[in-house]
């Protein structure tokens, strides 16, 4: 275990300092945790976006597949056949694209499931 008052005075924590300022003497409100949580998934998914292609850009439908196969536990062989699906369906410029935006706002459904799994109940 870590004791808290060494972190406090450790030099190599950027987080404390983001937290607490240089000098350790500011205060962590909630708004302050909401904040950073909110840049902090906005910059994760702005880095798996641009892993497929620049910020300027739609990412292909044939993309976002492989991103949501990536580390599904589907066998190779059966993601390459619905990668291949996907591409018969929206390859070499059939598809309108995914901008960044729809991107975000669909991990933040997926981050949300259980409340729409909830929402959907009382439908």
């Amino acid at each position: 275990k870590t004791d808290p008052e060494e972190l406090m005075k450790s030099e190599n924590s950027g987080l404390i300092k983001y937290l607490f300022g240089d000098d350790l003497k500011g205060e962590v409100t909630r708004a302050d945790f909401d904040k950073l949580q909110a840049e902090l998934i906005d910059d994760v998914l702005t880095l798996e976006y641009t892993r497929y292609c620049p910020m300027e850009e739609k990412m292909t439908e044939v993309d976002f597949c492989r991103h949501m196969l990536y580390s599904s536990n589907l066998t190779n062989k059966k993601k390459e056949k619905m990668i291949q699906m996907v591409s018969k369906k929206f390859g070499k410029g059939k598809g309108a694209g995914i901008s960044f935006d729809s991107f975000k706002t669909f991990y933040h459904v997926l981050f949300g499931g259980a409340d729409l799994e909830r929402a959907m109940f009382f439908l």
